[in-house]
């Protein structure tokens, strides 16, 4: 039988940092957290997890994901309801250079911006990654190459004042 408690006590504040650094607001990362848990326990694959801190950061990094996926479309819709004017980007300062790549972030398909995030901020390895994917290393490692490229053509193109990408 599963220790639902014991593995809350063990990995719960691992997975609240990772959706923190990715949505950056407490409420939203405590309401991924608890998704995150339920999804796990949920699961019918919880029985076979044998990594439950790479598993529940991998299901972390998705939600968040989402997350900002969610978010991104909220403020799309109320940008079309609401007239906007044109506001200055100023893009040397780190908050709003954060925004950006996390924005930028959330338009990758989803494996490629999982892949990018677990190597890149979770720090994980590319058989680590791989584990938690289901994928091979060279799979993730094109992955994390797509992801990067993408990324360095959104973020130039936002830096030239072309406005946003797709």
């Amino acid at each position: 039988m599963i220790d639902w408690e014991q593995i809350r006590k063990e990995q719960g504040p691992a997975v609240w940092a990772v959706a923190y650094r990715i949505l950056s607001h407490h409420e939203d990362a405590h309401d991924c957290l608890q998704e995150v848990f339920l999804e796990a326990i949920r699961s019918p694959q919880s029985a076979e997890v044998r990594n439950w801190g790479g598993f529940l950061r991998w299901l972390a990094t998705r939600r968040a994901i989402d997350g900002l996926r969610k978010r991104r479309r909220q403020a799309t819709q109320a940008m079309t309801a609401e007239p906007s004017g044109p506001e200055p980007v100023d893009l040397l300062e780190v908050n709003e250079t954060i925004e950006i790549i996390r924005r930028e972030l959330a338009r990758l398909p989803e494996s490629q911006a999982t892949a990018f995030w677990m190597s890149s901020a979770e720090q994980m390895t590319y058989e680590q990654i791989a584990e938690q994917m289901q994928v091979t290393p060279n799979a993730v490692g094109m992955l994390i190459h797509r992801a990067r490229q993408q990324l360095k053509v959104s973020l130039r193109t936002l830096i030239e004042g072309e406005g946003p990408t797709r």
